[in-house]
């Protein structure tokens, strides 16, 4: 496996796939001025103004572009399924996101309609299903890390971060 790369392997029947480690850290590898291996950026580290104008930036750069157009609890919802440890079922996602089942059942509906997750059946409780991993959805989240990429400011480092 490449280093760069997280598995996305679930036991699913996308378990070949994987998702950039980038959709989960974007912070540069090098920090530009040293040279020297950067720390990891934490979204604590920034700044309420960098935070939000980084959040506007890729807002806006996603609703300019062709991706899909998903509210914060879909996307919420997205990055559960496949940047946490499963299995993920209606139950687990409105307990973790405190909200109702019916409202993960409504987020889970607008991403099984572009293909980002499916449903399946639970082989441990036949009352209830599970939530599977596809190779659309780990396309949206890697267009979408890349739009955070692209809108990271130059040089940014938690270096840099912490003396704001």
């Amino acid at each position: 496996m490449n280093p760069t790369t997280k598995s996305i392997s679930e036991n699913d029947d996308f378990s070949a796939l994987e998702l950039p480690q980038e959709a989960v850290d974007t912070a540069p590898q090098t920090a530009p001025l040293t040279g020297r291996a950067a720390r990891p950026i934490r979204p604590s580290r920034l700044s309420s103004t960098l935070a939000l104008a980084l959040w506007k930036d890729v807002t806006v750069a996603s609703v300019a572009g062709d991706m899909p157009d998903l509210s914060a609890r879909q996307t919420a919802v997205l990055m559960c399924v496949y940047l946490e440890e499963g299995p993920h079922t209606v139950r687990s996602l409105a307990a973790r996101l405190k909200v109702t089942k019916a409202v993960i059942s409504r987020a889970i509906d607008r991403l099984k309609s572009y293909n980002y997750i499916l449903r399946a059946d639970d082989p441990r409780d036949r009352r209830s299903i599970v939530l599977r991993r596809t190779p659309d959805g780990i396309n949206y989240l890697r267009a979408y890390a890349s739009l955070i990429q692209r809108e990271m400011p130059d040089g940014l480092s938690a270096g840099r971060l912490s003396r704001r």
